[in-house]
């Protein structure tokens, strides 16, 4: 399998030639470490993107496995669609960075104890509350870990999000914005794949056009959300969600519910399920 999982990787242990590659849009080529990112975009992308109050972060691996995005909402009055700004090709992906929680060995736990399932989901709703309250809460789950395993996670958790100057709970507290679902990267994932014919793991080169193109049609549509042809739909699931965390912060801001009720009420909520973690 290991092997087979090398051959299809993209091989980026190259220089790229100048004259195959369009104007502009190779915009870095970092490598640190034995790892290398190749970030390419647009300067119209880049200015939108400079904009943004907030980026979200998806990989597009069915296409590419090293291939990620950086996306944010664009937005004219109530007409607003999340579009891929950036794009970046990286030499390796690895399961570690992606889930913390099955590289500590708690997916077992996640799917067959329910306190730890309920312990682990609090952890992932911190983000519902205040951003003065992530911190005293998260403490309070942090001396409730009853394993070396959820030990581990608390304390990675600790210095990645909670003691962390590059992304402290500010930067993360989602506490009475919108929910945002990525409906819309999930639709470009499969127009992409299609306008790639179906193809899986494409050369470095035809999937540096195919990003390209991608980057103007981006551009149309951002046009189009600007004179109001173009927005997302919100399906009905997440309209639901919205709606009951909106009426929980509600309850919370009236002091109708403490912290520690808003967070165990998110954590019913929002998570990954149980089947999630198997994948």
């Amino acid at each position: 399998m290991k092997s087979a999982m090398n051959h299809v990787r993209l091989d980026l242990e190259f220089e790229p030639c100048q004259d195959h590659l369009p104007d502009a849009f190779l915009k870095a080529d970092i490598k640190k470490h034995g790892k290398r990112h190749i970030i390419l975009a647009t300067d119209q992308l880049l200015e939108h993107l400079s904009k943004a109050k907030s980026w979200y972060i998806d990989g597009t691996f069915k296409l590419q496995q090293q291939l990620f995005t950086i996306n944010a909402f664009v937005h004219t009055d109530d007409h607003a669609k999340q579009v891929p700004l950036v794009f970046i090709l990286m030499s390796g992906r690895k399961k570690k960075d992606y889930h913390k929680i099955q590289e500590l060995g708690l997916q077992q736990q996640y799917n067959n104890d329910r306190g730890t399932y309920q312990y682990l989901r609090q952890i992932m709703a911190l983000a519902f509350l205040p951003e003065d309250e992530i911190e005293p809460m998260f403490e309070h789950l942090k001396a409730q870990a009853a394993t070396d395993q959820l030990r581990q996670f608390v304390e990675y958790v600790s210095q990645t999000w909670i003691h962390n100057q590059t992304w402290p709970p500010s930067s993360w507290s989602v506490y009475m914005m919108a929910i945002r679902s990525n409906n819309d990267i999930e639709g470009w994932h499969h127009g992409l794949h299609r306008r790639a014919s179906g193809k899986w793991h494409m050369p470095f080169y035809m999937l540096l056009d195919l990003l390209h193109q991608e980057a103007r049609l981006t551009a149309l549509r951002i046009r189009l959300v600007s004179e109001k042809k173009l927005k997302r739909i919100q399906r009905a699931k997440y309209r639901s969600l919205q709606a009951k965390v909106f009426a929980l912060w509600d309850d919370f801001s009236h002091q109708r519910k403490n912290a520690q009720q808003l967070l165990r009420e998110c954590a019913r909520l929002n998570g990954p399920s149980r089947q999630y973690t198997q994948r």
